[in-house]
């Protein structure tokens, strides 16, 4: 969290840092979500950490149920701070419990939820959940996305698709008609130095969390509309702007 706003102080622009509150178990097995006692004892003292470390919005990311997200929205909109909510899918479109993303945000928008998303699912798998949200949510609601370069498999352990490369991750991410875009990718080592590469985006509109990107390649998912600013960060610590939009 300190590493978060001093790289915001440092760049002198607004931007929010969020909380992540991920399953408590594997974000790809819902069959392992706990019970409900469980779920509000230990994600009650998640979000209570992450409140007074600072963070300005709770995000609840990678949610693989509705029993578990619901829990957890409850008790991040009774602190009051900003929530969103975000779940995986399989490439039919439906959470990975096998129940709809319009059920979901039906239970969630009446608690107070900020925004509603689809995350950590195959990049092209992505625009039909969207879609049945923003059918539900209506035009104006907040909807956000952040998509995987492939998938995991039991055999191989991860198969990257064609949206390892920006200009189809583009592609189809604009096929998802949200307002905020990220890419979930998993980390990856700089192609020039070798250094595992964190990238953090401060802007309006957009935000990517550890993104397998060279540095030739930044920005590719930037709206006209927004500015943005791309931090490496090295091994060391060591900040360095590779990007400003």
């Amino acid at each position: 969290m300190a590493t978060a706003q001093e790289a915001v102080a440092e760049f002198g622009r607004l931007a929010q840092v969020a909380g992540s509150v991920a399953p408590l178990e594997d974000c790809y097995r819902p069959d392992l979500v706990p019970t409900d006692d469980e779920c509000r004892a230990e994600q009650s003292e998640r979000i209570q950490h992450l409140v007074e470390a600072g963070v300005d919005l709770l995000l609840i990311e990678t949610m693989n149920s509705n029993r578990e997200a619901v829990i957890a929205a409850r008790l991040a909109t009774i602190t009051g701070w900003p929530t969103w909510v975000s779940f995986v899918c399989d490439r039919e479109g439906r959470i990975l419990s096998g129940e709809s993303v319009a059920v979901a945000a039906g239970m969630l928008m009446p608690l107070g939820v900020n925004a509603l998303g689809v995350n950590c699912g195959p990049a092209h798998t992505l625009a039909k959940p969207l879609g049945e949200l923003r059918a539900i949510c209506g035009p104006d609601f907040p909807l956000f996305a952040y998509g995987n370069i492939g998938y995991a498999d039991e055999a191989q352990g991860w198969i990257n698709t064609d949206a390892v490369d920006p200009d189809s991750y583009l592609h189809y991410a604009e096929t998802w008609k949200v307002g905020h875009l990220g890419n979930a990718s998993i980390p990856t080592t700089s192609a020039e130095d070798g250094i595992p590469v964190g990238v953090a985006v401060f802007g309006k509109d957009v935000w990517f969390s550890e993104q397998k990107v060279y540095k030739r390649r930044l920005g590719f998912l930037t709206p006209k509309s927004s500015k943005m600013r791309v931090v490496k960060i090295d091994s060391a610590g060591k900040r360095t702007l590779l990007g400003l939009d």
